[in-house]
């Protein structure tokens, strides 16, 4: 008879990482969402796109050797990169502006121009 504590093995990269049932929690995670330094991931994080995918399929094909290997946080990094920049259905990359992220930096100047053409 197998224990338990090998039968049920956690994925911390399965789980939300802040806790959902909590106001807190859900706001750290909206803010996660829309930090708009994943526009730009490999200046802010020194993660491109193509390194935080590589981190996440090593991370898929063997959980404890990627966590031997990089640490949680790096680990959670790539997760945001990936998640910030590719589709969940359709696993292809969103444009910048049509991002989260991207909502108010590309935003905020149509913003102006409709109030500057209007005056």
């Amino acid at each position: 008879m197998a224990s338990a504590s090998t039968d049920t093995v956690k994925d911390p990269l399965a789980q939300e990482r802040y806790d959902q049932s909590t106001f807190i929690g859900r706001v750290r995670k909206f803010s996660e969402i829309m930090d708009p330094r994943t526009l730009l991931p490999g200046l802010f994080f020194s993660m491109p796109i193509d390194k935080a995918s590589t981190i996440l399929s090593e991370y898929n094909q063997n959980p404890l050797a990627a966590q031997q290997k990089y640490d949680m946080e790096t680990l959670w990094t790539a997760k945001k990169v990936y998640q910030s920049q590719i589709h969940p259905d359709t696993g292809e990359s969103i444009p910048p502006p049509f991002r989260m992220a991207g909502f108010a930096p590309f935003g905020m100047p149509i913003v102006v121009g409709m109030l500057v053409a209007g005056s």
